[in-house]
């Protein structure tokens, strides 16, 4: 598998490599995917996995599943930014709590264009 990362979690990753590799049956790679059709899981806003599989996926079903993932990322934006315009929250909710609400709706929409530039791809749920 191939592994893209931010530079903090790229190097929590090859800290973790070997056990990765032992668990899940794969040899990881932080080199750039190859062109081939692979499964693609966004973790995060900052952790991409794609998975070669050379032909043996059902394209159709794997972008029905990113379609999925966008819907359901869609929500959890929508909820941030509910929760962020309230006037009573930001009123009475510390600035710990106004922050991390922040981080989580940036990394929501961040993952909502990661999920739909995989779903985009040519390629389907490709690299």
């Amino acid at each position: 598998m191939h592994l893209k990362a931010s530079p903090e979690r790229r190097k929590l990753l090859e800290q973790y490599k070997d056990i990765l590799e032992r668990s899940a049956k794969v040899r990881a790679s932080f080199e750039a995917a190859p062109a081939e059709i692979a499964a693609k899981t966004i973790v995060g806003a900052d952790i991409e996995l794609v998975m070669p599989l050379g032909g043996l996926i059902d394209v159709a079903s794997e972008k029905a599943r990113i379609a999925k993932e966008i819907e359901k990322a869609k929500k959890e934006v929508a909820m941030f930014e509910k929760k962020l315009a309230n006037a009573d929250f930001m009123a009475r909710a510390p600035e710990e709590v106004i922050a991390e609400q922040r981080k989580r709706l940036a990394e929501e929409q961040e993952r909502q264009t990661r999920l739909g530039e995989a779903l985009s791809n040519p390629r389907g749920a490709a690299s």
